[in-house]
C-alpha cells in the first residue's frame, strides 16, 4: 500500500545496505513517496520480525528500490548494536572502537563451494607427475566421500608435492573434514600442510596404512588457504606406481 511520508525520514529510518561510520549532514525536510510491507525478513536463514521496543511490528519501507529499515533492531539480532552521538551527529555501528563479525552458524559448507581451487600444482618432471582436480563418489577406508580434493601422484620419488589454493577472504574460522590415502592405490606415506597467507597452520602425517583422520583447522583471519600434500617414503618396488590422496572439507 502507497502512502505519503512527511517529514525527515533519515532521523527515523536507516538503510540496512550501510556499513562503517555514517556521519549525517542537515537533512532537508521533503515529501516522498514510498511502499510499506511486503518485503519479507530473515536473519542468517531463520524468519525475523521486525519489532520496536514495545513489541509493536514495523513493516520495511521501499523507495527508490532500497529497503529501509531500523538498523539498530537489525544489528542488535545479529549480536551487535548502533550508537548515535547527538553531539557530534554520528552513527556508529557494533561496540566503540570495535568492529563486531557476525556470529557463526553450525551450518557446514563444503570448501569446494565455498571457496573452489582457484589454482593448483599440476606438473611433472624426471618422469614422475601429479595432479589436481574436485571430484565426488572417492573411497577412503571403504567408505564414500563426496566433494573431495584429489591429489594424484605417478612416480617412485619421494617428496613430490601437489597443492591446492583457496580464496577465503577472511570469512570463516574454522575448516573440518577428512584426509586419507584413496583406496586401491600405492601405499606411500604423505604430509598434509594447511598454510594460511605463508604460514604454516597445521601439518598432518599419515601413514599409507592409516584410515582416513578427522582433522578440524583454525582458518580464522585467513584471506588464501592453501592445501599442500606431500609424498614421502613407502610403496613396493621401484617402478613408477600411482597413488592418490584426498581431502574432503568443510567450512564453518
Amino acid at each position: 500500500m502507497k502512502q505519503r511520508m512527511q517529514g525527515m525520514v533519515m532521523g527515523i529510518l536507516v538503510t540496512v545496505l550501510l556499513l562503517g561510520t555514517v556521519t549525517v549532514s542537515a537533512a532537508t525536510p521533503q515529501t516522498i513517496e514510498a511502499i510499506f510491507g511486503g518485503v519479507r525478513t530473515t536473519v542468517f536463514g531463520n524468519e525475523f520480525v521486525v519489532r520496536n521496543t514495545e513489541g509493536q511490528i514495523i513493516e520495511p519501507l521501499t523507495y527508490n528500490g532500497i529497503v529501509y529499515i531500523p538498523v539498530n533492531v537489525v544489528l542488535h539480532a545479529m549480536g551487535a548494536n548502533a550508537q548515535w552521538n547527538e553531539e557530534t551527529r554520528t552513527l556508529n555501528f557494533g561496540l566503540a572502537g570495535v568492529a563486531e563479525q557476525p556470529p557463526v552458524t553450525n551450518e557446514r559448507t563444503p570448501l569446494t563451494a565455498a571457496a573452489a581451487p582457484f589454482d593448483w600444482g599440476s606438473n611433472s618432471t624426471r618422469g614422475a607427475s601429479w595432479n589436481v582436480r574436485v571430484v565426488d563418489n572417492i573411497r577412503m577406508g571403504g567408505e564414500y566421500y563426496s566433494n573431495a580434493i584429489r591429489f594424484d601422484y605417478r612416480s617412485f620419488l619421494n617428496g613430490l608435492r601437489a597443492h591446492s589454493l583457496h580464496n577465503l577472504q577472511g570469512n570463516f574460522r574454522t575448516l573440518t573434514g577428512y584426509i586419507g590415502r584413496i583406496d586401491g592405490t600405492a601405499q606411500f606415506n604423505a604430509t598434509f600442510n594447511f598454510i594460511g597467507d605463508g604460514r604454516i597452520i597445521e601439518t598432518f602425517n599419515l601413514n599409507a596404512t592409516d584410515l582416513p583422520r578427522e582433522i578440524t583447522v583454525n582458518v580464522e583471519g585467513v584471506r588464501q588457504l592453501k592445501v599442500e600434500v606431500s609424498i614421502g617414503a613407502g610403496g613396493t618396488g621401484f617402478m613408477q606406481q600411482n597413488t592418490s590422496y584426498a581431502f574432503v572439507g568443510y567450512l564453518q
